[in-house]
């Protein structure tokens, strides 16, 4: 600061010392104001010192606490803080009163901000004693350090700023110390006896919290408002009394501050409300998927979805929309924000929000209800007498061997669900598909335009964003006596290249290629697929010779035991390489054991795979399929029965709805689910913003993962539930073909279902060409073609529960190739899986029990999203890349006996790719 800087003159306001009472100055009130600007302009060095003192001390003593025990000081905290609060509501009840005189005259506010007309007596002292009073108040760092809380770069960075700003601009005079008194006075009035009480373990309700929120955020709103106000004057030509450090120093302080603000009001104010909001709509979604019929339940679920959508469009569009987070310095607050700016379809109006949640809700009623007619008695009365899609008409598609039966249960189930939808989703698209255009990054946007008055010629301009960068080209401007500036702002939109749904979907992936690595995996494993294509179809045509003309025909979907097709492990007893060889179906001895049916016998299931997460030293998760849980299908109601897992968003309430079998299958189908409890349960201490799998595959992946050690034969040795068979090459050569009809035969359904969807949101399958579309890249892909003639009144994908339910696809497709890189890593970690060893092939892992690999698990699970999902998996497996080595390396030695026995029949595993043709019509 130069220390020539010239003082305006005290010109006393004339106030009345009289009347109002207020503004009697007490007899230590009474100070020789200008002595001491003039003092501390004089010395402006101090505060520079103190603050690189300061820096050096709290990190010396933050280093020297690393090593030992924090410290309570719980007394003496309260009494910091209840001692910075008394003086803190002394200091503002002796300084507003004259703000509010000023504020309240003629042209009040203009004089409030420019007119530089003296402070009396009580504002002037409390002016000097609120600038020294930043140096007390370093005092609350030495308590975090010695407590040893987290520290970070806002906390120290704003005491610095803080106490130089408030040394800096006293000297200036100006009518702006004020505001910043009066602010700052009024803040901590509130806040420092807040956290006195809550050093005192009072209770206090957790809104409260958002009342000093909010009077943070509108402190740095006003502040920076004024700063703008100032500018404004000064570019029309007008006077006003602000110094050009004045302007550049509120600048400094405020900018960082919006970072300050925004990591405040994300861990108090929007944590609080987005959590509530959630737990709200996902009771509402759960009460209506738990009992279909009530319409009271369909409306109220129907309203809470709406209520949390609007919440996240009102937290956007106040808030989160209005921080520049690119500049924060934050990596946490800046990873939270850039999830934020994504809300989905709340970005849509509120007429096309009640409809596109209307689209939706009844297409999952329409999939949730669907029943069709049995085989033998087609025109039945379908809702007396039809038959639901669990268990009754998968358990025909799984276990028929009647090749008309299988035809007419697949078509009568597309009939039943997809082919009432197929308009329905025409304008899911088109509403869908204008959600994910709306969820551009909107922003103000400051326009200012500078030129030097010395020389017209020299002219700048530039677009600021928000007023917290708005508030840094001031710092890199003219000086404020040579520089004209104009400032104004416009509402604008930046978009980010959202052009249709599926953009939307891969935000989260965090690759600009991801289809394109998507691709490269499907190519990767493609020949594996092929390999266990061709012996299936093989077998197949033994039982099904009039289902295949050609040798290259594709397989009907009808004949792989599963009604999409997806995993062909119900058919084993067809392909199994070695029949004579043991089983793997513990179907038999799980219903000895625990009862054929019944609430009793799912939860002795959910019990024996709830034991091999707690043995890894995870979580118990008793809870989920409990009291409140939905684990057998109810008498009374009709539910939706696909069995998924339930968050509700409080940290507490965690449930599972499945209509259990007492069945191999179900007991893995379990484990799965509770893999994504434990998930929701180890990274509940995240930010509800992190509380998600690090890419959406990852959370389908954790409960296969644990499926992988659970279906092998040594574990189910361990159970009890399989005799202590020797292993053997047929035994092994079985259980990987059981293993590929599962994993192997789905990665093309789990790749085809989004690359098909994808063609429909950006319109590269034409809307009138939804049948077409789906049979041309099923035929392509998956080598399968319908056993009957569909035609453009169908809607076939609408049959599979995650089109009408709009849950995105591919991350079952990734979640198959990251769940057996994380299983090799585990096994690793465990001893479980030695590479060139024979006797502990990666196959035959079980992590059960294994404390590491259970820690390793433990991490990568509470990370959640927090963290970029190639850094988790770098660190839980060693590589920052998903490819297809560790799939291909588990099924190794059922791919060598599958090239084996192609030279030995001499079969095919092509198919011909136009085959569809013969199985459409357009109408």
């Amino acid at each position: 600061m130069d220390n020539s800087t010239k003082f305006q003159p005290q010109v006393s306001i004339k106030w009345d010392f009289e009347s109002p009472a207020s503004f009697r100055p007490y007899p230590f009130e009474i100070i020789d104001f200008p002595i001491w600007k003039e003092w501390m302009a004089l010395n402006w060095k101090y505060p520079f010192y103190a603050s690189t003192l300061y820096i050096l001390v709290i990190f010396s003593l933050q280093r020297y606490m690393k090593s030992r025990q924090p410290f309570s000081l719980r007394l003496l905290l309260t009494l910091w803080n209840a001692a910075l609060g008394a003086f803190s509501i002394m200091g503002f009840l002796r300084i507003a009163p004259e703000l509010f005189k000023v504020l309240g005259s003629e042209n009040g506010f203009h004089r409030s901000v420019c007119v530089r007309e003296g402070l009396n007596m009580p504002m002037a002292y409390w002016s000097l004693i609120f600038g020294l009073s930043k140096y007390v108040e370093l005092g609350d760092t030495l308590f975090i350090v010695l407590r040893k809380q987290p520290l970070i770069l806002l906390q120290w960075y704003h005491h610095c700023t803080a106490m130089i700003l408030a040394w800096m601009i006293i000297p200036y005079g100006e009518p702006l110390t004020r505001y910043l008194g009066v602010m700052n006075f009024g803040v901590h009035s509130i806040m420092y006896p807040y956290f006195a009480l809550k050093a005192m373990k009072v209770y206090i309700p957790r809104n409260f919290s958002m009342v000093i929120t909010s009077l943070q955020l509108t402190q740095m709103i006003v502040a920076v408002g004024l700063n703008v106000y100032s500018l404004y004057i000064i570019a029309s030509g007008g006077e006003c009394a602000r110094e050009t450090g004045s302007l550049v120093w509120v600048g400094v302080i405020y900018v960082p501050e919006c970072e300050s603000e925004a990591k405040i009001y994300l861990d108090t104010t929007y944590e609080l409300e987005a959590s509530q909001y959630c737990n709200r709509a996902v009771i509402g979604e759960w009460n209506y998927n738990t009992n279909l019929t009530s319409e009271e339940a369909e409306e109220a679920a129907a309203e809470s979805s709406i209520e949390y959508s609007n919440f996240q469009f009102r937290a956007w569009n106040d808030y989160i929309r209005h921080w520049d987070f690119e500049a924060f310095t934050d990596s946490v607050i800046k990873r939270q924000l850039k999830f934020l700016n994504v809300i989905g379809v709340a970005a849509l109006n509120s007429t096309d929000l009640s409809r596109y949640n209307a689209v939706l809700g009844e297409m999952s009623k329409t999939y949730g209800t669907a029943k069709i007619c049995p085989f033998n008695n087609q025109n039945c009365n379908v809702t007396a007498e039809g038959l639901n899609l669990e268990p009754d008409v998968e358990r025909i598609i799984s276990t028929s061997r009647n090749s008309a039966e299988l035809a007419y249960t697949w078509e009568a189930w597309r009939n039943a669900s997809g082919k009432p939808i197929r308009n329905l989703y025409n304008e899911f698209i088109d509403l869908s598909n204008k959600a994910a255009q709306a969820n551009g990054n909107k922003y103000k946007f400051y326009f200012v335009l500078s030129f030097s008055k010395k020389n017209p010629e020299t002219q700048t301009f530039s677009a600021e964003l928000e007023i917290c960068t708005f508030i840094k080209h001031i710092g890199r401007g003219c000086d404020i006596e040579d520089c004209f500036l104009i400032a104004f702002y416009v509402q604008s939109v930046v978009w980010v290249g959202l052009d249709e749904t599926s953009d939307l979907w891969l935000l989260r992936y965090e690759s600009d290629n991801f289809k394109e690595q998507m691709e490269v995996i499907w190519n990767e494993v493609k020949p594996l697929y092929e390999k266990l294509y061709g012996f299936v179809r093989f077998q197949l045509k033994k039982w099904y010779p009039q289902d295949f003309v050609n040798e290259d025909d594709p397989i009907p979907a009808s004949l792989l035991g599963n009604m999409w097709s997806q995993q062909w492990d119900n058919i084993y007893d067809i392909v199994q390489p070695f029949p004579n060889a043991p089983g793997f179906d513990i179907t038999e001895e799980l219903q000895k054991r625990f009862g054929s049916s019944g609430q009793a016998a799912a939860t002795e299931i959910f019990k024996l795979a709830n034991k091999f997460f707690t043995d890894l030293g995870l979580a118990d998760m008793s809870v989920s399929y409990g009291d409140s849980a939905v684990i057998v299908r109810p008498e009374d109601r009709e539910v939706v029965c696909h069995a998924s897992a339930w968050d509700f968003c409080d940290g507490q309430d965690y449930r599972i709805k499945m209509c259990t079998n007492i069945a191999h299958d179900d007991f893995l189908t379990v484990s799965h689910e509770l893999g994504h409890i434990q998930y929701f349960m180890q990274y509940s201490n995240q930010p509800i913003t992190f509380r998600e799998g690090g890419n959406p595959g990852f959370h389908e992946a954790i409960g296969d993962v644990i499926s992988l050690s659970v279906a092998t034969t040594k574990h189910m040795i361990k159970l009890g539930l399989m005799n202590d068979t020797e292993s053997n090459d047929e035994l092994t050569l079985n259980y990987l073909m059981k293993m590929a009809l599962e994993k192997i035969a789905f990665l093309p359904f789990g790749y085809l279902i989004d690359a098909y969807r994808w063609q429909l949101f950006d319109g590269t399958i034409p809307r009138t060409n939804f049948t077409q579309g789906w049979l041309k890249i099923r035929n392509e892909i998956q080598g399968l073609v319908p056993p009957t003639v569909r035609t453009e009144e169908d809607f076939d994908p609408g049959s599979k529960y995650h089109v009408p339910g709009n849950t995105p696809y591919i991350r079952y497709f990734v979640s198959f190739i990251l769940q057996f890189q994380v299983h090799k890593a585990l096994c690793l970690k465990a001893g479980e899986y030695v590479p060139g060893d024979a006797s502990k092939p990666l196959h035959n892992c079980d992590i059960d029990g294994n404390p590491d690999a259970g820690a390793v698990m433990k991490e990568l699970l509470q990370t959640g999203a927090s963290a970029n999902w190639q850094d988790i998996l770098e660190t839980a497996t060693g590589s920052r890349t998903m490819d297809a080595s560790a799939i291909k390396e588990y099924f190794a030695p059922l791919a060598d006996y599958l090239d084996e026995q192609q030279a030995l029949l001499n079969y095919s595993t092509t198919w011909r790719s136009d085959a569809w043709m013969e199985k459409y019509r357009s109408s």
